[in-house]
């Protein structure tokens, strides 16, 4: 374990996308979460880092996103350690979720929320 994360963090450090230039510089928290990852979260997570450095594209939604092999629900449970290792720190309470921080700075949404109607007058709901 100990010399896969010493490799995980130096792939961290050389990575051109991720913040650090060292391994020393990861931090005690992201060191954590960046070794406590099994195998195939942690090269989720690099193809991740890798898909948002290149850009959003043609999505508009996470769900759009085109990462190989990846879900947007990895992504989505896995915000708070994306954010972590671009650097997208909590500034203030109004930042949001990592979620929202994320998707904020590649620049696309969250998935739909849908709206539900109810129309209590029967003469509208005959006519919708």
């Amino acid at each position: 374990e100990y010399l896969s994360a010493g490799a995980r963090f130096r792939q961290a450090a050389d990575h051109p996308a991720i913040i650090w230039g060292s391994a020393s510089e990861i931090p005690d928290g992201a060191a954590t979460k960046i070794a406590a990852l099994a195998e195939e979260d942690w090269a989720h997570a690099l193809e991740v880092i890798n898909r948002l450095a290149a850009g959003p594209g043609q999505a508009m939604m996470v769900r759009q996103l085109a990462v190989p092999g990846v879900h947007s629900k990895w992504i989505e449970q896995n915000a708070s350690l994306l954010c972590t290792l671009i650097g997208l720190t909590k500034a203030g309470p109004d930042d949001g979720t990592p979620l929202e921080r994320l998707l904020r700075q590649v620049g696309i949404q969250a998935k739909e929320a849908p709206i539900h109607i109810a129309l209590r007058c029967p003469k509208l709901r005959a006519t919708a």
